[in-house]
């Protein structure tokens, strides 16, 4: 009995995780370019989602909802500085929470997205942050790297 109730405890808690994970990451809308990315599981790398044989690789980085991305960084990884022949090196993308409501504020973001990124890349000539798009619903910031530039 105790086995039973202990084994529909944990599934209840499985559940409740992956429910709270969608919510934290939600699934970013597709804006005809295919290439949002989002993973949420830092163990988790899918190669479904990056093409070898690109010498660019864009990495779509989607708030929701205002939270506070700092506590979200933990469900976001990014191949920096990937080499197809010398396999795939993943580094956490640590980025800074700001209010998103002009396109100033957005060129602020832009602007500190780029600093943190030179510190956690410092050997990666080609990191930088390419474009921002302001939206009502999504904050979307894009960071590219330049493969073997």
């Amino acid at each position: 009995m105790a086995y039973q109730l202990l084994k529909l405890l944990l599934l209840l808690a499985a559940a409740i995780h992956r429910e709270t994970r969608a919510q934290i990451c939600p699934t970013p809308p597709d804006d005809g370019g295919g290439d949002f990315t989002l993973l949420c599981n830092p163990y988790e790398f899918d190669e479904r989602y990056y093409p070898h044989h690109a010498q660019e690789w864009a990495l779509d980085l989607t708030i929701f909802g205002g939270a506070d991305v700092n506590r979200l960084s933990m469900c976001l990884k990014s191949p920096f500085g990937v080499d197809a022949a010398a396999g795939t090196q993943l580094w956490l993308v640590h980025y800074t929470s700001c209010e998103i409501g002009t396109v100033d504020d957005c060129e602020a973001c832009l602007e500190d997205t780029r600093r943190i990124i030179r510190q956690q890349c410092p050997n990666r000539a080609g990191a930088q942050a390419a474009s921002v798009r302001c939206c009502a619903r999504y904050e979307v910031y894009r960071f590219c790297n330049v493969v073997n530039e």
